[in-house]
């Protein structure tokens, strides 16, 4: 009796067990039920997949360790996320022959362990791919970053026979923390046009003397997410390495196009070691607005990060403020949380006589108002329908 209750109970774990794994089997959206088999799409660190089709991913996922069959090409989307393991729960991705990866501009492919490939793996890397934990590749694999992409190994990368490594275009940047090294056969590494490689130590032993390995960025950046929270956006980074190192200028902008800066961040210098950072932005645009970074270095020399741009939708209503507020002297700083077309601002006395008339062009500005005794004043902004008055003091 005790043997058959044990033969059951060992049953239903081996049974219960494979219930967490899924194949994904038809060519087509990872998000489609019906492509997976069982048909769920599967979601969270705890869930191992096996891939043997061909997935497109357009929405943001995560998922634990993947297995993919051979032949497998994988398609990332502009609006695509897709998280293997996560921060302090490491899980890796494992090809088998022949796969593809296509990380399309704006998609992101972020393994939180280790990138594991057979043979003849083909990476296109025009977004954002990071890896937490080791690359290793056997032979005839060929990583292409290009249109600004980046990609980032916080360990080592190492591919053996007939690896080709292209970084084409200025923007376009492999960062590896660790160790790059190439093996032998007809391995080379190119950086075209201005495209940038940064590693810990680098070696090819078939490359010859002219290969472009080690070309070295002030600041190696593995991310710069933003997070919206309640009449605020919260914005953090992170470096794996910095060199010669001054601070961060850190832009928003309301339609990605034309930036404006918003504050400045102190960096570490030389470092060699992760730095994080972050700063709230108390006064985000309402709808959609753009985050940016720039790096610059003690030499003056900067790094635009165009392809690390933050994208928020933020859902408030319309404001207005002024600060500092008591203002000194004659220089009023004030901001509006919307585009500033078809904006004025009128300044009061607080016996309602109109001391001051202005043109607002931008979100974040700063105006020089009259000589004005010490006081109370009324600053009243305008428009469209939007109309606000916000009291200030002047102290001069």
């Amino acid at each position: 009796m005790k043997l058959k209750t044990c033969v059951c109970i060992a049953a239903f774990i081996l049974i219960f067990s494979k219930s967490w794994g899924q194949t994904f089997q038809t060519n087509g959206d990872w998000n489609t039920a019906s492509n997976w088999n069982p048909a769920s799409v599967p979601s969270g660190t705890g869930t191992d997949v096996t891939v043997n089709a061909n997935p497109t991913i357009s929405q943001s996922n995560t998922i634990g360790n993947i297995t993919d069959g051979n032949s497998v090409t994988y398609t990332i989307t502009g609006s695509g996320n897709l998280q293997v393991g996560a921060s302090g729960t490491p899980k890796n991705m494992t090809f088998n022959n022949n796969g593809t990866v296509n990380v399309n501009s704006g998609g992101v492919l972020e393994i939180w362990g280790d990138l594991i490939v057979n043979n003849n793996l083909t990476l296109n890397v025009v977004g954002t791919l990071i890896v937490h934990g080791n690359v290793t590749m056997n032979n005839n694999a060929a990583i292409s970053v290009s249109g600004g992409g980046g990609m980032t190994v916080d360990g080592n990368l190492t591919g053996q026979q007939n690896t080709h490594i292209t970084i084409d275009g200025s923007g376009s940047s492999l960062n590896v923390t660790g160790s790059l090294s190439l093996g032998s056969g007809t391995s080379s590494i190119d950086t075209s046009n201005g495209g940038a490689i940064n590693a810990g130590s680098c070696s090819c032993s078939s490359c010859g003397g002219g290969h472009d390995c080690g070309n070295v960025l002030p600041v190696t950046l593995l991310f710069f997410k933003g997070i919206v929270a309640p009449e605020k956006v919260n914005l953090t980074w992170s470096t794996a390495s910095e060199i010669n190192f001054d601070h961060f200028v850190l832009e928003k902008s309301s339609n990605g196009s034309q930036f404006s800066e918003i504050a400045q961040v102190r960096g570490s210098g030389t470092s060699n070691t992760r730095k994080d950072y972050s700063y709230t932005d108390y006064n985000p645009y309402i709808g959609r607005s753009y985050y940016r970074l720039t790096s610059v270095d003690f030499d003056g020399y900067t790094e635009v990060f165009n392809n690390n741009v933050v994208r928020v939708s933020v859902k408030e209503e319309k404001n207005f403020y002024i600060a500092p507020n008591p203002i000194r002297g004659l220089s009023l700083k004030a901001g509006i949380n919307f585009d500033a077309s078809e904006t004025h601002l009128l300044i009061y006395d607080r016996m309602g006589a109109l001391v001051g008339r202005y043109n607002v062009s931008a979100s974040v500005f700063e105006l020089q108002l009259p000589i004005l005794p010490n006081g109370v004043y009324f600053a009243q902004l305008r428009s469209g329908e939007f109309t606000k008055t916000v009291r200030f003091a002047v102290n001069q």
